[in-house]
């Protein structure tokens, strides 16, 4: 059977359109990123969580995250938070308080990675930035964003931290300090 020029025209652009179709949804797919929580609004999720706690333990730390609400991807392994406090705890040192409006748990990498005015406290110290990671495996809490620190009077502000939990040493990049005494 052979086809006229017509409906050789019109099979080449119905098969185009298709390939078309296909490639485009195929590329979407693949460029987004499975590991972002944007990603995860456009499925739904396995449940819809109210007042939740949830624990990170890792031998000598542990972290305790309550939530007001959260979706849990079962799959993926990730828990999308709203209004969080984390309180982080090793032995009989002082425990670090972490809030934030907005975050997310990769429970098979036990990373939280906290947004969105994050506020982490530690006795008088007292960390604003608005992007905050806390990887349980590594025992470290950073963030590549800016910060301002306040303890005691004194005022640092960087662009990067780096907290080892571990060490206790705390890293932070790109810093100015400002005393915040009034002279007398």
């Amino acid at each position: 059977m052979k086809l006229s020029q017509k409906q050789s025209v019109t099979a080449i652009v119905i098969t185009s359109i298709i390939l078309f179709l296909f490639l485009a949804t195929f590329t979407k797919f693949f460029n987004s990123s499975h590991s972002n929580p944007r990603f995860f609004t456009k499925i739904q999720p396995d449940m819809y969580l109210e007042k939740i706690t949830y624990y990170l333990n890792k031998h000598d730390l542990r972290c305790k995250i309550k939530a007001k609400n959260a979706r849990w991807f079962q799959k993926k392994g990730i828990l999308i938070l709203k209004d969080i406090n984390a309180t982080i705890t090793k032995d009989s040192s002082l425990p670090i308080y972490i809030s934030a409006l907005k975050g997310f748990l990769d429970t098979k990498k036990s990373i939280l990675t906290l947004k969105n005015k994050v506020t982490l406290k530690r006795g008088t110290t007292i960390v604003h930035t608005s992007l905050l990671f806390y990887n349980s495996k590594k025992n470290l809490i950073f963030t590549n964003k800016p910060v301002k620190i306040m303890s005691q009077g004194l005022s640092l502000k960087g662009v990067g931290m780096t907290y080892s939990l571990k060490t206790g040493e705390l890293v932070i990049k790109n810093q100015r300090s400002i005393i915040n005494q009034t002279i007398r």
